[in-house]
């Protein structure tokens, strides 16, 4: 930082420890139930106390700068700290991860603070797990069968089973019918309700909750398998072990967003990226490698087209000139390219409109108005039916807090 200005480089440690004590309140919150509105009891305001901790090391000066920051637009944060354009557009991508708008819109502080409650401290932190997701995702499957749950793969759920008691069961595709006290759904909402559950199952008032839910997914994924490490000009290959983020200006990443008000590609996206073979060489042959790319903004809903192979193409140009500002002759070393739409999300992994949060993490889809007031609690209006998808509080992010909270609400019977 201080090749570019000495003046951020003397702030910068005061800004991060401001963020993580914002963070640190946030962080507390997540870790409660919302209080059931509008007839919260005592109770419920007493198993907030847990937000005293960040107070008494804090003061309430920290939530006053929560709820001050929160509702920023990233310039107007970044103009109070930083001059050099590059460290304030780093900072401010941070604020628009998976949103459907850009900067300068109201409420990007606040997923900025989202963005940083699990990055122990870092930017544009990313958690890899060694030998890759599949290995946690064994570990999981261990450690949960290890107490008696049983796991079964590849039966889709055909339906959510009620009646007028409440959720008896699932249905899979297959017919067989499972019967349960309690049946918990890590779907989005929409999925849950609309599809499963079933409209004529729902009230008329809970319908139009769930229709006002906005998903708006804007982001797509591309692999790129690789001849060769790239090469990026001043970057080692050990500094290469980080996540990448190319934009060069806030105004920059303003012009990407402009492609969702008018339902089309971002001529010049916004690009993070990754080497995971950098981490676990089994991604790739000896001596090659894969470059994973997050991409903004390539939105779910489109004017004048739909999501085609030639649209993916396009986007992969897109893509890749914009990769080639930082990796010259990038595709000269490409050897073959996987792209993931948001409708290819929406298709293959049953994530609605393409949205990873499951609903866009904005202020009025927050605590307990996310998915909706009537689901704040992960119980649903459905008896026996719980929510624990990161469609509910506190959000999307690999952090496990969704469903540690419901499982809490589930056990209290």
């Amino acid at each position: 930082i201080a090749k570019f200005s000495e003046s951020d480089a003397k702030k910068w440690n005061d800004f991060s420890s401001y963020i993580s004590k914002l963070s640190h309140f946030l962080e507390k919150l997540y870790g409660l139930t919302p209080p059931g509105l509008p007839n919260a009891g005592i109770k419920e305001i007493l198993g907030m106390r847990s937000m005293f901790g960040p107070i008494r090391k804090h003061g309430t000066r920290g939530i006053v700068d929560l709820l001050r920051v929160a509702p920023m637009m990233m310039p107007e944060l970044v103009d109070e700290w930083f001059e050099t354009e590059l460290l304030r557009t780093s900072v401010a991508s941070s604020g628009i991860h998976h949103l459907s708008f850009g900067p300068f819109a109201a409420g990007t502080g606040y997923n900025l603070l989202h963005q940083h409650v699990h990055a122990n401290g870092v930017f544009h932190n990313a958690q890899f797990v060694k030998g890759g997701t599949e290995k946690f995702a064994i570990a999981l499957k261990d450690c949960a069968e290890s107490y008696g749950a049983e796991i079964q793969t590849s039966k889709k759920v055909q339906s959510i089973d009620t009646d007028e008691h409440g959720c008896i069961g699932v249905t899979l595709e297959n017919g067989v019918q499972i019967i349960a006290k309690q049946i918990v759904s890590g779907l989005d909402p929409n999925n849950t309700f609309i599809n499963l559950v079933g409209p004529s199952n729902l009230t008329p008032d809970f319908k139009t909750q769930l229709n006002n839910i906005r998903y708006r997914g804007s982001t797509a994924r591309i692999h790129f398998a690789l001849k060769s490490l790239p090469k990026i000009d001043g970057i080692s290959e050990n500094q290469m072990k980080t996540v990448f983020s190319i934009s060069s200006s806030i105004e920059y990443l303003e012009r990407a967003s402009d492609a969702v008000k008018y339902g089309r590609l971002a001529d010049n996206p916004y690009v993070e990226f990754v080497l995971p073979t950098l981490f676990n060489s089994d991604f790739a042959p000896s001596g090659e490698h894969v470059l994973s790319a997050t991409v903004q903004y390539a939105p779910y809903h489109l004017r004048d087209t739909e999501w085609s192979d030639q649209l993916k193409d396009q986007l992969k140009t897109n893509v890749i000139d914009t990769l080639e500002k930082v990796i010259p002759s990038f595709r000269s070393i490409v050897k073959e390219t996987s792209i993931i739409s948001p409708l290819d999300m929406e298709r293959e992994f049953g994530i609605t409109e393409g949205n990873l949060n499951h609903g866009e993490m904005t202020l009025d889809q927050f605590m307990f108005m996310r998915p909706t007031i009537s689901c704040s609690q992960y119980k649903t209006p459905i008896n026996n039916l719980y929510l624990c998808g990161p469609g509910t509080h506190p959000g999307g992010g690999l952090h496990g807090t969704n469903g540690f909270n419901a499982a809490r609400e589930i056990l209290k019977g």
